[in-house]
């Protein structure tokens, strides 16, 4: 399987635009957060319309997981925790986002929403676990910037750090703004 992931977009749209352009040439397309720009003087439900305009293209081209980040957050959980709704409200066709799984060519990929506080990460713990007992041959975990417990997450959902190869490398890659071609290979335990 090819993979592109990306992340830290923060409403660049030159970068969206090269990202459009290029990819239809892998299996799948991952967004690692950052999607939009609280810095920005542009209002977020402005950044949004057209983000979600930059989403329906690339799932018109292969298969997109988008994990919200930071910046994503438009609205507040009853726990006043950030959330990202407007993701959840484009979710159509190919698009998979925040709780979500798929499975892809053997690979089981999570995808998992911003860690706000200790009731978002109950949440991750839930989807992870939920998850633990499905993996088959390799388990990819999508997140914006990993929790400071990371390593406590993969002891405790059957993997070490070092069976995690491929995950803690998307995860942490998911805090810079780098651009990373993966082709994944078949889990094996060690």
């Amino acid at each position: 399987m090819r993979m592109l992931f990306v992340a830290d977009l923060h409403y660049a749209l030159k970068q969206f635009d090269w990202l459009t352009a290029h990819a239809g040439s892998f299996d799948a397309v991952v967004i690692g957060g950052d999607l939009l720009d609280l810095g920005s003087g542009l209002d977020l439900d402005v950044q949004i319309v057209v983000v979600e305009k930059y989403l329906a293209r690339l799932c018109q081209q292969t298969r997109l997981l988008v994990s919200s980040g930071n910046h994503d957050g438009d609205a507040r959980s009853t726990a006043n925790e950030s959330i990202c709704k407007w993701l959840h409200d484009a979710k159509a066709g190919q698009l998979y986002v925040d709780g979500d799984s798929v499975e892809i060519g053997g690979v089981l990929i999570t995808i998992c929403p911003w860690w706000d506080g200790p009731v978002s990460r109950v949440e991750i713990e839930s989807l992870l676990a939920r998850d633990a007992g499905r993996v088959k041959r390799q388990w990819i975990w999508i997140h914006h910037s990993p929790p400071f417990s990371f390593v406590f997450f993969a002891r405790r959902f059957g993997r070490t750090k070092s069976k995690l190869s491929s995950a803690s490398s998307i995860a942490m890659s998911s805090v810079s703004s780098s651009s990373t071609v993966m082709d994944t290979h078949p889990y094996r335990p060690t």
